[in-house]
């Protein structure tokens, strides 16, 4: 049986169970309806208004890539998955309009930069937010894939 006692083991786990979810992430509607409802687990993250919401998440993620500026705050739902491959690092993010973030709603799938990166999401959230009332994005959801490299 394989633990996560050991570095040499944690780092095949978790290789492994990347492997695991990108297949699974695609067949989530799949899954729920045969397994009658079943989500997989979330974390959810609430609170007040510059409370540090993005600020745990950022740190779950371990990329500095929520908004930075003062007068401007993450105005909508955010999917955060986390995955590890042996590959390169990166992140990606893309606008869905279902709450399992499974499909794309517009633009497809894009790579956040590794340098300022809070500012592309910045500037994506801008455009979703630009003529809103009170700027908040209700019925779309900023879906954001990190990918570190195993060991």
């Amino acid at each position: 049986m394989m633990t996560l006692e050991t570095g040499a083991k944690s780092s095949s786990m978790a290789e492994a169970m990347s492997r695991f979810f990108q297949e699974l992430d695609p067949l989530r509607d799949l899954l729920c309806s045969v397994l009658e409802g079943w989500r997989p687990p979330r974390i959810v993250v609430v609170g007040d208004e510059s409370a540090g919401k993005s600020t745990i998440l950022e740190q779950l993620a371990n990329v500095p890539i929520f908004p930075r500026k003062r007068r401007f705050c993450t105005r909508m739902a955010i999917c955060l998955r986390l995955r590890r491959t042996p590959g390169l690092s990166k992140a990606t993010l893309f606008i869905s309009s279902d709450m399992d973030g499974v499909n794309p709603s517009e633009g497809g799938v894009m790579e956040i930069p590794q340098e300022n990166g809070w500012r592309f999401v910045q500037d994506q959230m801008e455009k979703l937010a630009r003529g809103l009332h009170h700027g908040i994005v209700e019925n779309k959801f900023l879906v954001v894939t990190t990918i570190h490299m195993c060991d």
